[in-house]
């Protein structure tokens, strides 16, 4: 079973503060009969700091995967607190990056695959390359990276 830990961050929030995602009753199972998660029932509220905890295999990264909109639950449902789902990223635990591509390359695939125009895709690569110390190295190729290298760039 997963455990959900919280820590509250500044801002103050109390249970009466209205959640910004909610999982209720969700579970997965993949095609291959694999039953990833039962019954997760999880609320998180604004300025919350959550951390997903257990042992390989307990369905963490599931949790994830449909948080952030990649799955679908098999039961259950997600709720964002009455609004439409926002943007959600997601950083897989192992680099996913395309070796033989360049690091700018690898910045604007996500950016062209969910069709953001041209100009924008560049000028918001350019500026998350810039954020993580990365803009001189935006036309060398990933492949000779370090993992942490790796890491900084997805």
């Amino acid at each position: 079973m997963t455990e959900i830990a919280s820590e509250h961050t500044a801002v103050h929030q109390t249970a009466a503060t209205p959640p910004i995602v909610t999982l209720h009753g969700v579970a997965k199972r993949f095609a291959s009969g694999t039953l990833a998660l039962d019954q997760l029932d999880l609320a998180i509220r604004h300025g919350e700091f959550v951390s997903l905890l257990g042992p390989s295999g307990c369905g963490k990264s599931t949790a994830l995967r449909l948080i952030a909109g990649l799955a679908e639950p098999t039961r259950g449902s997600i709720s964002w607190g009455g609004r439409n789902k926002p943007e959600v990223g997601f950083v897989f635990q192992e680099p996913t990056l395309m070796p033989w591509a360049t690091v700018f390359r690898n910045v604007m695939l996500p950016l062209e695959l969910e069709g953001v125009e041209h100009r924008v895709a560049t000028k918001r690569a350019t500026e998350a390359l810039e954020r993580v110390g990365r803009s001189r190295a935006s036309s060398s190729t990933t492949i000779f990276w370090s993992c942490g290298g790796r890491s900084a760039t997805r």
